[in-house]
């Protein structure tokens, strides 16, 4: 049988992926199972992986059932491994070692087969398979052996990949590398936030993060977000239930109206007149599943665990890439540079899309948001070194909120936290401790706050740390 491989079309290989680290993390690990590496289409998967075999391994076995579909016969026969590999090395041309090769299975969402095979090899071999919007499948699938597989998520880029690939990778190191709190110089900082409105614009998929490193032209990056937004459009159409699809359309279309709404609350009402909740529930959750949105839950009162108490039913939606919301919102490029008020209150939510997505990309799994009977809102409520941290979002230099006052009033939060354009600020309140970061600067804010919370629970004294709540 011959079968033409074709080898991935868009790569990548100087941009550094964060998720590197896991995958070695990975290849190291005694009890290591074949990997499912997911995310959202044109994230960079099959990038990451083609990058991770050349760098770790002698060899890497690439085949992608999408472009050759002729590959499933190989999984319809039986799923015995070594037939399987024997096959696949004669295809190829070369055999698959075990220990030296990296076998990478692309789009396996294709080949049911494939996906059952998983659990019968050996963890010797290292296997990493990928899959286009293969989360709903994890989620509904009965037969994914999802206990014989480890799943890491590769979400966009985030703004330290974005500053790597721009060659300010030592920008990221000043940052992290500074006491908690503490302010960096100012020359630091106007490149920071410039750096960062630069990245509102392109978002993190990294084809537009490579085109605008090489020609900076903001109409080639709208260009490609759109090419993007319809492929996905195109995803729907082949992986949805026919039933679901036109329902997902809306509820997709409908997100960057809500969240230019002051509230952002997601209401099914207002996706289509006389539209339910209990009609347009699947197709929501299959967005959800896909990775392609996230659902941030209202809590009455933040008490842990956060997850149960949660309003399932009252929540907000925020795209998985900023820049992808911007163009689908249609936010000029130059409105993220101006202080209009016609177009307030959707810079607002992208700005908190941006910083959610910080906050996921690293070490906050979930975040919430609270609102009182009333008219207090505080953006998002999340949970740090085991202490339920507020925290409230402002495009601007605004340095007040009676929202979170009245957060801080009834709860006595530990500290709370703030994140603007200002430099980095602390004031301590009759109601507690608040801090704020820049926007440049928000994926080692949960950073500084476990150390922050660290040394005051512990009681270590460090005459250096300027800001604590000690």
């Amino acid at each position: 049988m011959h079968i033409k491989i074709n080898k991935p079309k868009f790569e990548m290989s100087n941009m550094k992926r964060n998720i590197i680290s896991e995958l070695e993390d990975w290849k190291n690990d005694g009890n290591r199972k074949p990997l499912l590496l997911k995310g959202i289409p044109r994230s960079g998967k099959t990038s990451v992986l083609q990058q991770f075999g050349r760098d770790y391994f002698s060899d890497t076995a690439y085949f992608n059932f999408e472009e050759t579909p002729e590959l499933q016969t190989i999984f319809q026969t039986n799923l015995t491994p070594r037939r399987i590999l024997t096959e696949l090395g004669h295809i190829r041309g070369k055999p698959i070692t075990p220990g030296k090769t990296l076998l990478i299975l692309d789009e396996i969402q294709v080949c049911l087969e494939a996906i059952l095979s998983l659990k019968y090899f050996a963890d010797r071999l290292h296997i990493a398979c990928t899959g286009s919007l293969i989360g709903p499948t994890l989620a509904r699938s009965p037969s994914f052996p999802i206990e014989e597989v480890n799943i890491l998520t590769l979400r966009p880029m985030d703004f330290t990949e974005f500053l790597q690939a721009n060659d300010c990778g030592s920008l990221v190191a000043m940052v992290e590398d500074r006491l908690p709190g503490e302010p960096l110089m100012e020359e630091i900082m106007i490149l920071l936030d410039d750096l960062c409105r630069e990245y509102l614009i392109t978002g993190g998929m990294p084809e537009a993060v490579w085109d605008w490193i090489a020609h900076h032209d903001i109409t080639r990056i709208d260009k490609i977000h759109k090419q993007i937004l319809q492929s996905y459009t195109f995803d729907f159409a082949e992986y949805v239930p026919k039933n679901d699809i036109s329902k997902l359309t809306l509820i997709w279309d409908a997100i960057p109206r809500q969240l230019a709404k002051k509230n952002r609350r997601f209401i099914f009402s207002h996706v289509k007149n006389g539209a339910r909740e209990k009609d347009l529930r699947g197709a929501l959750q299959w967005l959800i599943d896909a990775d392609l949105v996230h659902k941030v839950e209202r809590i009455d009162k933040p008490v842990l665990p956060l997850a149960a108490h949660a309003n399932t039913s009252y929540f907000k939606l925020y795209f998985a890439d900023v820049g992808l919301f911007r163009t689908l919102a249609g936010i000029p490029a130059e409105d993220i540079f101006t202080k209009s008020d016609s177009s307030s209150e959707i810079r607002k939510a992208l700005t908190e899309n941006f910083v959610l997505t910080e906050l996921i990309t690293g070490v906050i799994p979930h975040a919430y948001f609270w609102k009182s009977k009333y008219r207090a809102k505080v953006d998002f409520v999340i949970e740090i070194a085991k202490n339920i941290i507020p925290l409230e979002v402002n495009q601007a230099e605004k340095t007040w909120s009676g929202s979170l006052a009245r957060y801080q009033e009834l709860y006595r939060p530990k500290l709370s936290l703030k994140i603007s354009q200002n430099k980095f600020w602390f004031k301590r309140y009759k109601c507690g401790p608040c801090m704020k970061f820049p926007l440049h600067c928000a994926w080692q804010m949960p950073e500084d706050v476990r150390q922050m919370i660290v040394f005051k629970d512990s009681a270590i004294k460090i005459k250096e740390l300027r800001i604590c709540i000690g």
